[in-house]
């Protein structure tokens, strides 16, 4: 942007009016409300359940008198009402839009500090009188709650009450990034209607292309006052700009901000380990420190990752042995040996056996080697993904084990040895640790996983630069919490049976 003989950037006039309009407020006010009805429906469901409120010994029982109780004896419904009113006015677990996966961690760790003071008070006040009803009630309640989020938000937005639309203003590699965020999460309810930027920014581009989707390049001045009236304080904004471009930036941020309340921005933190972080201001400074760590650097979160490995890996073998000696002999009728061992690299380089159930004929590498001697375009495939598509190695019954990922279940085995995790970065060979180049240090900081962003993410659709740069964005944003989103979307995708082969 040009800039004066001071070195000042010159005002945008964007052609804001003094006041927004009102439209379309009435509708997310009616989201809101619904969101926090439904929490409280859930508090009041686990509260009718809890035994000790009831003064039941049997589900039987549960019944309207049940609501008698709850006045005899209301410590639950107190605390867990206490929750909801501490994620809306604290949070703003209702109001703000945030990722489900946040807004779910944030509702559990308010309600898990609401279990414990329940819990403190039955004890104080001799309130209980079953601790099964008790803990029984607070894990329905967990449950519940994380199924009735998910339903009133697909509610709402069948509805039509849950989309927002979002203008994202920049047209570089960030505001890309920000968009493939934006649509990545389709819980958030936002819909992109455009990009915008000022004329002198645009570096002649006119259109920006996501995935299977398009949006022109409208010039700022012109075209977001339009948008901005067509859609009132619905819209929200994301400024999305490049880092050579910090003056402009603080100009608009000057005057949306004043103009429109639904104001985000997105810094070109590109590289960077956000989560986790922690941020410093400074008392009539306009600056922020950002301290990053690496959570699996860090020795208690990765004896915490161990123990959960080793418990869940005990539990899921135990409960998975019958599926073990069906699956195994079904592959001894092909002649082959139920397990397998490839040769992978682990943490800190170290090499081990990645336990897989036969999915492939006994001479799987003549019948390779001469596939890739005497076709080009699988010689080619080889060469991009490692993996081939229509691979004439694999038997009948290792296709079905690898299009519903059961060939992968003896890496249980692995991860209680300690050479795997159940989540982490997609285990690799040797040659396949070259195409990690500046990050091959990230890759070695972690144990391979069983499942992982790779896995969720498209698994084999997805190309080989995409499955770097998600395998790296995991080590550097570990957390509990993420280990368990991931979990829970891997069973999803296995079900689909997504980019599977």
């Amino acid at each position: 942007m040009d800039t004066d003989e001071l070195g000042v950037t010159p005002s945008l006039n964007l052609g804001l009016p003094a006041t927004v309009p009102q439209s379309g407020m009435d509708r997310f006010t009616v989201a809101k409300w619904c969101l926090v009805l439904a929490d409280v429906l859930v508090v009041v469901l686990a509260a009718l359940i809890d035994t000790s409120a009831l003064g039941i010994s049997s589900l039987e029982s549960l019944h309207l008198a049940g609501f008698r109780h709850l006045g005899e004896n209301s410590s639950m419904l107190l605390w867990g009402c206490a929750g909801v009113i501490w994620l809306w006015v604290n949070k703003g677990n209702y109001s703000s839009r945030k990722t489900e996966s946040q807004a779910l961690a944030e509702a559990l760790s308010v309600f898990s500090i609401a279990f414990l003071g329940d819990g403190a008070s039955c004890f104080l006040f001799g309130a209980g009188e079953s601790r099964i009803g008790f803990i029984a009630s607070w894990v329905i309640f967990a449950v519940v709650l994380v199924l009735s989020r998910y339903l009133m938000r697909r509610i709402l937005d069948r509805f039509g009450i849950w989309r927002i639309p979002v203008v994202i203003v920049g047209c570089g590699e960030n505001a890309v990034d920000a968009a493939n965020a934006l649509l990545s999460e389709n819980g958030l309810g936002y819909d992109i209607v455009g990009f915008f930027a000022p004329a002198a920014a645009q570096g002649g581009r006119q259109m920006i292309c996501v995935g299977d989707k398009a949006w022109k390049v409208e010039n700022l001045e012109l075209g977001l006052e339009r948008h901005l009236h067509d859609h009132g304080q619905a819209t929200t904004v994301v400024l999305a700009l490049e880092q050579d471009q910090g003056t402009l930036q603080q100009t608009l941020v000057e005057k949306l901000s004043i103009h429109h309340p639904h104001l985000k921005i997105a810094p070109p933190f590109r590289g960077l380990p956000l989560y986790g972080t922690e941020t410093m201001h400074f008392f009539s400074h306009e600056v922020l420190f950002i301290t990053v760590r690496n959570n699996l650097a860090r020795l208690a979160p990765r004896c915490f990752k161990r123990a959960f490995d080793i418990l869940v890996s005990i539990a899921l073998l135990l409960m998975l042995s019958p599926l073990f000696l069906v699956v195994g002999a079904l592959i001894m009728k092909t002649g082959a040996r139920p397990f397998y061992g490839h040769t992978r690299v682990g943490r800190n380089g170290r090499l081990f056996k990645c336990l897989k159930f036969q999915s492939m004929v006994p001479n799987a590498g003549e019948v390779l080697k001469e596939l890739l001697a005497n076709d080009p375009a699988a010689r080619e495939e080889w060469a991009r993904d490692f993996k081939l598509k229509n691979d004439p190695r694999v038997t009948k019954i290792g296709d079905f084990l690898r299009r519903t990922s059961l060939d992968e279940l003896p890496q249980l085995i692995n991860v209680i040895k300690g050479e795997m995790s159940l989540v982490g970065p997609r285990p690799v060979v040797e040659a396949e640790l070259e195409r990690y180049g500046e990050y091959r240090e990230n890759y070695l900081g972690a144990c391979p996983g069983i499942t992982g962003l790779w896995q969720i993410s498209g698994r084999n659709d997805i190309d080989y630069a995409r499955r770097v740069s998600f395998d790296t964005w995991y080590v550097r944003n570990w957390s509990v919490w993420y280990d368990l989103v991931i979990l829970w979307r891997t069973v999803s995708v296995v079900f689909k049976r997504q980019g599977a082969y």
